[in-house]
């Protein structure tokens, strides 16, 4: 009897908090609510926050897991909607230790080992939580500061689901400002803006990434700096793209922010004289193909062997480039054969240049196709 009591109760509470959820909708309720409400919620959050935590450490699943995920889901939809243009609830939530709470089930519920709809809808309706509850609320935005930086954002941003990034990358972008900027200068902290342009690059959709990075990221030079130093160069690309589209529009660029974009522009001409100067040294240097190599090129060339049609030679010029770069040259053969083994390398790019791999005792080994006069 008491076991099926307590199996009862996860379901009835759910339900109550769906009532309030939908309650919450609406700006009266919302106003009105009082704070033992909240203290409801909490405490359902923190019972079975309790019960997912014991679990994990008896290694022994939840009896019913998807009732705990669903009423943690309801929970954060709940207080998401108390939230909403209501400074009364956001400041009664953060008193009652929500926010810490609500960054603590985060950690917890990355951590289970079930990739879910479940589990993923409660990280989402979590992340939306700490947004609505730092919009427009600095108090809020330096509690979630203090609780969740870098941690959540290290743990949210690099996720597979691009909603729980969409998410992140808002909490992030409402936290934001200048002082917080340079906060990521720190090398432990540089990873939070790394992903947030890598976001950009792989959700070009992504309106959130593009804010914090035209917002925020880029008025601080000297983050940029740290930055481009740490990028792929197609990742640079990107970044320069952004730096355009900030720019492109004189309207939003205020005077000391065109001061800021001038320091850019500086700093890109210094990079941009560098390798200048080490591709014009290559015709003089005794080993031109180490540096290829060093300068990681030979990527960069082979991405040129596709054909054109605004430059119909590229790719002859590219082959024929690859031909001089391999030939008796062991290490740039078994990078690119490294690269066809990965499947970085294009096959029929390498067979156009005369080039093929072959597997010789666990090895990949890159050779002329061509016959060999007799």
């Amino acid at each position: 009897m008491a076991a099926a009591a307590a199996e009862a109760l996860p379901a009835a509470r759910l339900e109550s908090v769906r009532a309030l959820s939908g309650l919450f909708r609406e700006a009266q309720p919302r106003e009105t609510a009082e704070e033992s409400v909240f203290q409801d919620v909490l405490e359902i959050l923190t019972s079975t926050s309790s019960a997912i935590e014991q679990s994990c450490k008896d290694s022994c699943g939840l009896a019913d897991v998807d009732t705990c995920l669903l009423l943690i889901a309801e929970c954060f939809r709940c207080l998401r909607n108390a939230c909403v243009e209501c400074a009364k609830n956001q400041h009664v939530l953060r008193n009652l230790g929500l926010i810490s709470t609500s960054v603590h089930l985060i950690k917890l519920l990355h951590g289970i080992q079930i990739k879910e709809e479940l589990l993923l809808t409660a990280l989402r309706c979590s992340l939306q939580f700490l947004g609505n509850i730092a919009a427009g609320n600095g108090d809020s935005q330096n509690s979630i500061w203090k609780c969740a930086f870098p941690d959540l954002f290290l743990t949210c941003l690099p996720y597979s689901d691009e909603k729980i990034v969409s998410y992140c990358c808002m909490v992030l972008f409402t936290c934001l400002n200048s002082e917080r900027v340079r906060e990521l200068l720190d090398p432990g902290n540089l990873p939070v803006a790394l992903h947030v342009l890598r976001v950009y690059k792989e959700q070009l959709d992504s309106e959130w990434s593009f804010l914090i990075v035209t917002e925020h990221l880029l008025k601080c030079p000297e983050l940029v700096k740290a930055l481009y130093a740490k990028l792929s160069n197609q990742e640079r690309v990107t970044l320069l793209e952004l730096m355009m589209v900030k720019v492109s529009d004189k309207n939003s660029v205020s005077s000391e922010e065109m001061n800021v974009f001038v320091r850019h522009a500086g700093f890109l001409a210094d990079c941009f004289q560098e390798k200048c100067g080490a591709v014009l040294k290559l015709t003089a240097a005794a080993a031109a193909e180490d540096e290829v190599y060093d300068l990681d090129g030979i990527s960069l060339i082979l991405d040129n062997c596709s054909i054109d049609d605004n430059n119909p030679f590229v790719s002859q010029w590219a082959v024929y480039a690859i031909r001089n770069l391999t030939e008796q040259n062991e290490q740039n053969q078994a990078l690119i054969a490294q690269m066809e083994r990965k499947g970085l390398a294009d096959s029929s790019a390498l067979q156009s240049m005369g080039l093929e791999i072959q597997q010789r005792d666990g090895k990949l080994i890159l050779q002329s196709t061509r016959k060999k006069p007799s």
